[in-house]
């Protein structure tokens, strides 16, 4: 049976002033890039040419911004806030070079398809291990939040790119995005640093960053981080919040979950589980294929009427891996998912997997074994959908699973790179 059972520090309210800067896009020259490597130091620097003009002036301006593979660290963009509304947004800088920053030597730019679309001139201190936030006009919370750059107008954008730049060195500092266009993974998000990337970065990674849920606030006017990237690997926990939230009203996945026992297994993605009749199926009580949400495994041969489905390479071995998971497992839950259509093209019950081998676990003792099987290799992702509202400590189950996916991909195991050895790939 189930068991239903932050790092802080100051901000200092800084005075300030800021140019507000609208930068035209022309149709000639106006998007030129120039690249020339050089070396110095040991650093390759790669110089922008950006031509632009303010609104007060039709006279265009040239700026070389220089970008190092390497930079010392300075301010860095720590976090970016995005609420429900369009323009209920906030971003957060910080400081943790060991000394006191004068913010008037930076800018922060706004980019959109590699021009500079608005500009920020900063003003004021930046003292060691603090944070200054800028806030659009339409910033809801603003009464949670120590904001110290209010704007009267709403030029910070959900789906841009930021990048701070040294105005005394020309050098650009930190970014946060593509220049080129705005980076998925934090399309529906909101990324913040994790706590072995915060400093200066002039190579923009999503895997330097944890992406919250929007709206979650809690992180905001603080260098606190919702878990560390150990706990990031172990995957997701399942929590309280969902206990009291229905399965399904029949149409849509409601985010509630259930104790279930397996009616048959399947392959590394597919199995045959019991729905109560609370999870509200449209024919009622009894076995369901269940689709695991987020993964594709390789496949199995088929037979009978699906003869023309062949086994593909590990997809035996996440068959096995699933299929021992599951027999070892002492309790198993399935879960909706907020946003998600309760059956998929086949009609199988979409879902996410939970399992623990505990005895009488809390809801914590358990695992998501979708995330499990994209982590340790034997899934590619299937699907681009977010799902805000499912999250584990603010941060969207769809990262973990992207984050994953990511590390096993660089390391090439599994379905990412290794022989199956159990394979016939003569056949």
């Amino acid at each position: 049976m189930i068991n239903k059972s932050k790092k802080s520090k100051k901000i200092i309210f800084l005075s300030f002033t800021f140019l507000f800067l609208l930068f035209s896009c022309g149709n000639d020259t106006s998007n030129l890039i120039t690249s020339n490597s050089t070396t110095n130091n040991s650093l390759t620097n790669t110089t922008t040419s950006l031509t632009t003009s303010t609104t007060s002036n039709t006279t265009s301006q040239t700026s070389q911004i220089i970008v190092n593979d390497e930079v010392e660290n300075q301010i860095f963009i720590s976090e970016l806030y995005k609420g429900s509304k369009v323009y209920d947004v906030a971003i957060e800088i910080a400081n943790t070079s060991n000394s006191v920053i004068d913010l008037s030597n930076y800018k922060l730019e706004i980019i959109k398809s590699m021009e500079v679309e608005n500009s920020l001139d900063l003003q004021g201190f930046l003292n060691n291990n603090e944070v200054f936030i800028i806030a659009n006009d339409s910033f809801i919370a603003k009464d949670k939040v120590n904001v110290n750059l209010q704007l009267t107008n709403d030029i910070l954008n959900k789906n841009r790119c930021y990048r701070i730049v040294n105005k005394q060195t020309n050098e650009l500092v930190d970014i946060l995005g593509n220049e080129r266009f705005y980076d998925k993974q934090f399309l529906y998000g909101n990324p913040i640093r994790n706590e072995e990337s915060l400093y200066s970065i002039t190579k923009f990674d999503y895997m330097n960053y944890y992406c919250l849920s929007e709206g979650v606030i809690d992180y905001l006017g603080n260098l606190d981080l919702p878990l560390t990237k150990v706990e990031l690997l172990e995957g997701p926990k399942l929590e309280e919040k969902y206990a009291d939230l229905s399965f399904s009203d029949g149409l849509n996945s409601l985010g509630g979950f259930f104790e279930t026992t397996i009616e048959s297994l399947g392959d590394g993605d597919t199995t045959y589980f019991y729905y109560p009749s609370e999870a509200n199926l449209d024919s009622g009580e009894g076995s369901y294929s269940t689709r695991y949400l987020f993964i594709n495994t390789p496949e199995v041969d088929h037979g009978g009427e699906l003869d023309y489905i062949k086994a593909e390479p590990w997809g035996y071995a996440a068959k096995d891996y699933n299929n021992q998971k599951l027999r070892n497992a002492t309790s198993i839950i399935v879960q909706s998912c907020i946003g998600s259509p309760v059956h998929e093209t086949f009609g199988r019950v979409l879902g996410l997997v939970w399992y623990s081998d505990k005895v009488n676990p809390s809801l914590e003792d358990y695992r998501l074994l979708n995330y499990e099987t994209i982590r340790d290799g034997y899934a590619f992702k299937s699907g681009t959908e977010v799902y805000n509202e499912m999250n584990y400590k603010g941060i969207n189950y769809s990262f973990f699973v992207d984050y994953a996916l990511r590390i096993a991909e660089e390391k090439g195991i599994k379905v990412h790179g290794e022989v199956d050895p159990n394979f016939d790939y003569n056949n």
